[in-house]
């Protein structure tokens, strides 16, 4: 079965950190649970400082001309961005730590035989 590289491309950042969150772990770069919580926590804040600065950035400016009028109350592109970013968050957060406790148990497992 061959897949078109076009429909692969979304997943290509969420593959790459893992492959490296792997691999750190695996050269002894991570050696304990409680840094791999730290990485995903500094990722988690660098997307929430993200999101401050958006909602602050594309805030409507309203100037002296009375022709302006605001076009837009709720920033919807925005939310909607939001949660496709925040879902990407938690899933990837999800995938490296299932990862992460996989090749654990593989290590243990080896160590025991």
């Amino acid at each position: 079965m061959s897949v078109s590289p076009i429909h692969v491309q979304p997943f290509v950042p969420i593959v790459w950190t893992t492959s490296l969150v792997t691999l750190a772990g695996k050269e002894g770069f991570i050696t304990n649970h409680h840094a791999l919580v730290s990485i995903i926590d500094v990722v988690t804040l660098a997307v929430y400082i993200y999101f401050i600065a958006s909602l602050v950035g594309r805030q409507f400016i309203i100037d002296s001309s009375r022709t302006n009028s605001q076009d837009l109350y709720f920033p919807f592109f925005m939310f909607l961005e939001f949660i496709v970013y925040m879902g990407l968050l938690k899933v990837s957060g999800i995938i490296i730590l299932v990862i992460y406790y996989n090749y654990c148990y593989i290590e243990s497992v080896k160590r025991v035989h």
